[in-house]
């Protein structure tokens, strides 16, 4: 990771770019490179331009400044008058070089067409352990519409999500630190257990957003988290449990994400043999400088093939198939989200009362799962009486609409998630289950 900016760089926006600011006044710059690569709002030519950006005025301007500092010490402490005059004729030519990199950069970054709410959120993101999943969980806070009871409780999962993974962070190098001079597997057994424990937290989070927001709430996220963040893990069996997904829509998104795998196979391979030199010690300036630009490019072409194949996927769906594959969190497969709501809750130890409360609430939402399934029954009784072969059309008929059902019932269970998580469960129940897996009464 690049050394974090810190310093405030002198760069004015235009009036067009907003009216509260004129050229002359400063914007402060607290972002990086990992900052820049979370925002999914930027394009790809903003992204590069930025970091070209961080590394020539705004490097610029960070060694000027230390120059600037080592001479105001040296100033001070040089008793000679012509020693100490030469040096402050040297400060001023030093301060005015410094004055025309920073005409420059700002010239520059007026030039990127980023708003104020973008250049904000490049500043805001989290700094430290896990700022990327930290970044992303705060993002479920910007969700429209949120209630009351869904930001109290909101904002209890992420302070109890970021805490104990950050923890979890700083255990996990401490004791690689510590069992440095200890046997290889050992370490790699303690720091795996450490890093499954982050993830299986991590899980957990994302089980607490899926029922917490709604469909829409969560959707209207998706645009402002991390591209990593964006995108539905086990694409497959989500895709199948779209509503009225068809045979031959299926069989054309399937053949679609095949392409996507061949198509990446070969800069997947390269990317994980790059990282595997960079961990090398004492690798060259020059050959880190060239790995570096290798991999920048093969996450473009991987990239490009992604979204290329994303948007081709799309255009087979219909419109409401669109706002449930949008709707998708991050972390969750489709067996989870088939999953009844209190397989996906293990460990939510309950309070007095709240299971009678939760029994009301789902007797409907079974009634509905237990009438869709004899409807699939009655549908498909002739299909399954024909004796029809494995790869027949008419097994191709039935499975989707099988799936079809499955999707239903996880659309409800859904719902029902909804009301437990907000009206059920309390905030500290909902953290404490997402820290540690059990909650006491």
């Amino acid at each position: 990771m690049k050394t974090l900016i810190t310093l405030t760089l002198l760069v004015g926006m235009t009036v067009a770019q907003s009216q509260k600011t004129s050229p002359s006044e400063p914007i402060p710059v607290h972002f990086d490179n990992v900052a820049i690569d979370l925002m999914s709002s930027l394009n790809g030519g903003q992204k590069y331009r930025l970091k070209r950006w961080l590394g020539g005025p705004v490097k610029k301007l960070r060694q000027a400044d230390a120059k600037i500092r080592d001479l105001n010490k040296k100033i001070s402490r040089e008793r000679n008058k012509a020693k100490k005059q030469n040096l402050i004729d040297t400060r001023t030519k030093l301060r005015v070089n410094r004055e025309a990199i920073r005409r420059d950069g700002r010239a520059q970054f007026d030039k990127f067409g980023l708003t104020h709410a973008q250049i904000d959120r490049l500043n805001s993101v989290p700094r430290g352990e896990l700022r990327r999943e930290r970044y992303n969980h705060r993002v479920m806070l910007e969700a429209p519409g949120l209630s009351p009871e869904q930001i109290e409780r909101i904002q209890a999962c992420i302070a109890a999500t970021d805490s104990a993974q950050i923890a979890m962070d700083i255990q996990r190098k401490e004791m690689k630190r510590r069992l440095a001079d200890q046997d290889k597997k050992l370490q790699q057994r303690v720091s795996g257990d450490l890093y499954n424990r982050i993830r299986a937290i991590e899980k957990r989070y994302w089980v607490a957003m899926y029922y917490l927001l709604t469909p829409d709430q969560m959707r209207a996220t998706r645009e402002i988290r991390s591209p990593r963040y964006q995108r539905a893990s086990d694409r497959r069996s989500h895709l199948a449990m779209l509503p009225g997904v068809t045979p031959s829509q299926s069989g054309r998104v399937l053949s679609l994400l095949n392409e996507i795998t061949s198509e990446t196979a070969a800069d997947d391979a390269v990317i994980r043999t790059i990282h595997r030199k960079l961990k090398q010690k004492d690798l060259p300036a020059a050959e880190n400088k060239q790995l570096r630009a290798q991999l920048s490019e093969t996450y473009k072409r991987r990239g490009k093939i992604h979204s290329e194949n994303a948007a081709s996927i799309k255009a087979l769906m219909t419109e409401e198939q669109v706002k449930a594959w949008d709707a998708i969190p991050p972390q969750l497969s489709g067996g989870d989200v088939g999953r009844g709501v209190m397989g996906n809750l293990a460990g939510m130890r309950l309070r007095p009362g709240q299971d009678v409360t939760m029994r009301e609430m789902s007797a409907s939402t079974q009634r509905a799962i237990k009438a869709a399934q004899k409807k699939l029954r009655d549908d498909t009784k002739a299909l399954r009486e024909s004796g029809m072969g494995a790869d027949s059309p008419q097994m191709m008929t039935m499975t989707s609409m099988q799936r079809t059902q499955q999707g239903g019932r996880a659309r409800l269970l859904r719902e029902l998630g909804h009301r437990y998580c907000v009206e059920v469960f309390t905030p500290t129940q909902l953290a404490t289950w997402i820290a540690t897996g059990k909650v006491k009464p």
